[in-house]
């Protein structure tokens, strides 16, 4: 059947080989022609480039530019093409100087670069890119392992899961952190170191400034050589240069990325703030002091020694008669501002002369205040003047006058009312409207300007009467009055007059009575005419 056997028949191959000795296969290193392949599966051992290759090979995968010398070869369309390289697996590719590539699409492509792994790419100089998928070593001596990570920088480090190694010796480790800066770490979720020297920690730490330090969440190291703990802190400062107003040191409190807050902030300048980022002394606190030890009981205050050493003291006054102590800190001898050192012989009697207009104290000297007098004449008594007040003018007496601005002015609307019938007595027709007054101590004057009508009476007049709150003014009534020749007909009149009343909510009614006898159809706004209002005014008190 055209099967060859060596030391035996053979039974199931076109060539076997067996015996103790095993097989050798041996040549000239540098002579022989190589031969042409083919997409086939195959095994040689060229001694030319003393290369072995063995698996399948795709059109030009074995040709003599992808075999190198001293190189090995395996598995699916695999190549080693440059001296001492080493590639196995489907379609790996070691194309650098001693480089080696193993996995599906692993590729070595720099000089003793080293890829394992699917996808694994050592594009720099001896960089290493081992496991995972797809990660990538750019950078010469860099490092990566996981899933696309990725190390571009010098002698950088990428693990886990799409880390970047940006700087030079950066070092990039977990998920999505990136180290942009040379000599720069992060670590964890989402963190990022972005200058040379800094540090980040955490979840979505940022390290901004030059050799800053962030660690914890959504930290934020801005300052440079600033460190940060903590949650959400305030990023502040300048990244690139000193200032002693920026951040040395701060502990974060916040909440959220919009809602930053440092509890404990130091700056360059060795101030120390609690509770604010931007302190102006040695320490400020936002907030409220506690200090539990020694002794502080109530009423103490605080009270710095020589040395300045602080402590709790009773700042109570007493007095024995010569005396005055505050607790037991201090103590004032009053004894020589006693007259003659005796007790209660100290008192004085201080008296005024009207005509003299001397001020006199018993035993001492007295004070001339007839310069005071400010008016024309001699006459010492009048100086006591009388002020008054008109509507909205103050006056005193011999002096000038000045008008007084109201305080409130508010219009209130006037409704049609009606009274079936009058008496003697004072009857409530209704509720007007309501009202506020604003101050105390001021006046309020009413004022209704609206048609009153009564029907017929058999007495000689009608009264019609403003209250507030039911009860009549303590000043004067307010008060209007329709003749027995005006009964019958609608007569626009005006009630006005000043109440004393409290400030709040006030109600306005009207009353009606007859003088004598008796009448009908009592009403106000008969008809509904234009210009029927109440109008409140409040004015400063005059009493």
């Amino acid at each position: 059947d055209g099967n060859v056997g060596v030391g035996f028949v053979p039974l199931n191959y076109n060539l076997e080989v067996k015996g103790d000795e095993g097989m050798r296969v041996a040549g000239t290193y540098g002579t022989g022609a190589y031969g042409t392949t083919t997409a086939e599966s195959a095994m040689f051992f060229w001694p030319a480039k003393a290369a072995f290759r063995a698996g399948y090979t795709s059109t030009g995968s074995w040709s003599d530019a992808n075999v190198g010398d001293y190189s090995v070869a395996f598995g699916n369309s695999s190549i080693a093409s440059n001296v001492g390289s080493f590639a196995c697996g489907y379609s790996a590719t070691a194309s650098g100087l001693g480089g080696i590539a193993i996995g599906q699409q692993a590729e070595a492509t720099y000089n003793h670069a080293v890829a394992i792994g699917y996808q694994a790419e050592a594009t720099g100089f001896a960089a290493i890119c081992l496991g995972g998928e797809s990660n990538l070593a750019e950078g010469p001596y860099s490092f990566v392992t996981g899933t696309k990570d990725t190390a571009y920088g010098d002698y950088s480090v990428a693990l886990t899961r799409y880390a970047k190694a940006r700087g030079t010796a950066s070092v990039a480790i977990g998920h999505n952190s990136d180290a942009l800066g040379d000599y720069s770490y992060a670590m964890g979720l989402n963190s990022m170191a972005q200058r040379i020297g800094s540090y980040a920690f955490g979840e979505n730490a940022l390290a901004d400034g030059a050799y800053a330090y962030a660690f914890g969440q959504g930290t934020y190291a801005k300052a440079i050589n600033s460190f940060v703990v903590g949650r959400y802190n305030e990023g502040i400062g300048s990244s690139t240069g000193w200032s002693d107003t920026d951040p040395l040191f701060v502990i974060g409190n916040g909440t959220s990325d919009v809602a930053r807050n440092n509890a404990v902030t130091v700056l360059k300048n060795g101030n120390v703030g609690i509770g604010i980022s931007d302190p102006d002394e040695a320490l400020e606190v936002n907030g409220q002091i506690k200090i539990t030890g020694g002794n502080p009981l109530n009423g103490k205050a605080l009270i710095s020694d020589n040395s300045g050493i602080g402590s709790w003291q009773d700042l109570s006054l007493s007095f024995d008669g010569s005396n005055l102590s505050m607790g037991a800190l201090s103590t004032v001898d009053l004894s020589s501002l006693q007259d003659g050192y005796e007790a209660n012989t100290d008192e004085q009697t201080l008296s005024f002369n009207s005509g003299t207009n001397n001020l006199i104290i018993s035993g001492g000297n007295s004070v001339d205040l007839s310069a005071l007098v400010n008016d024309a004449d001699a006459d010492n008594t009048n100086e006591i003047q009388d002020i008054s007040i008109s509507g909205n003018d103050l006056t005193i007496s011999n002096g000038s006058t000045v008008s007084l601005p109201s305080i409130g002015v508010s219009y209130v609307n006037l409704f049609e009312y009606s009274l079936a019938s009058v008496t003697s007595t004072m009857t409530k027709m209704g509720d007007v409207n309501n009202f506020t007054k604003v101050d105390e101590n001021s006046l309020v004057e009413i004022t209704m300007t609206a048609h009153l009508k009564i029907g017929s009476m058999t007495g000689t007049a009608a009264v019609f009467e403003l209250r507030v709150d039911d009860t009549q003014s303590s000043i004067a009534p307010v008060q209007t009055s329709l003749k027995a020749s005006q009964i019958g007909d609608d007569v626009l009149v005006t009630l006005t007059g000043f109440f004393d009343i409290s400030a709040g909510v006030h109600g306005i009614d009207l009353y009606c009575q007859t003088w004598a006898g008796t009448g009908t159809g009592a009403s106000v706004n008969s008809g509904n005419f234009f210009g029927n209002q109440i109008v409140v005014k409040e004015y400063y008190a005059n009493y």
